[in-house]
């Protein structure tokens, strides 16, 4: 489904706040959200919220895969749904969006200690980025519950198109976050790598600069 559901958001007109595209985009995804067989992580699926900028309601999209002890601090797994221009923005971010919903379809099929919480924030280009209308500010002040996160992957610009300074980079994946958790290259480092992807195009390394 990772290609069906980046084109199913893809759309011409682009998804920004306010427009036909990101309704259609939003029906869509909580469509899935629900056929993935996740459950909502407040009441329902959508999250709601008062974009001041924008004069509208803007909706974060959240939901959970259940762990066995829903006690714990869970992983959160997040990319944004809202597009910044009026183009299919598969790059920023429908394909990042696509994998987060992969991603919870293999969660499923195996037991996890914690919960899972998928969540697709909106708002989060400019002029909303960094400001008091950003998903994902409104999400970690508002939405989120008193467990708060064992941590965090967020997605963004998956499959971005631009030129490398480097041959070989390719297959280039980028994790930050250091600044917040010095656990993050040995954590790296340790995620397996498949027998088919021993070349030098994607093996992991991590950086802690």
């Amino acid at each position: 489904m990772l290609r069906g559901d980046v084109e199913a958001i893809a759309l011409p007109e682009g998804r920004m706040i306010g427009s036909a595209g990101h309704v259609r985009a939003r029906a869509y995804l909580e469509r899935r959200l629900a056929e993935i067989g996740l459950v909502p992580y407040r009441s329902d699926f959508e999250l709601a919220y008062r974009n001041i900028r924008a004069g509208v309601e803007s909706y974060n999209l959240v939901g959970v895969v259940p762990g066995i002890d829903r006690t714990l601090k869970p992983v959160l797994i997040g990319a944004h749904y809202d597009s910044i221009i009026a183009a299919p923005s598969a790059d920023d971010n429908a394909a990042a969006v696509a994998i987060a919903l992969s991603a919870a379809t293999e969660l499923k099929r195996s037991a996890r200690a914690r919960d899972i919480v998928i969540a697709l924030f909106d708002a989060e280009e400019p002029p909303y980025f960094l400001g008091q209308d950003m998903g994902s500010i409104r999400f970690c002040e508002d939405q989120a519950d008193a467990r708060g996160f064992h941590g965090a992957i967020i997605m963004d610009l998956v499959g971005h198109d631009f030129a490398l300074p480097l041959p070989g980079l390719a297959n280039l994946l980028v994790a930050t976050g250091i600044e917040s958790s010095g656990a993050l290259p040995a954590l790296v480092d340790a995620c397996p790598v498949r027998p088919s992807c021993r070349s030098s195009s994607c093996t992991t390394t991590s950086w802690a600069t």
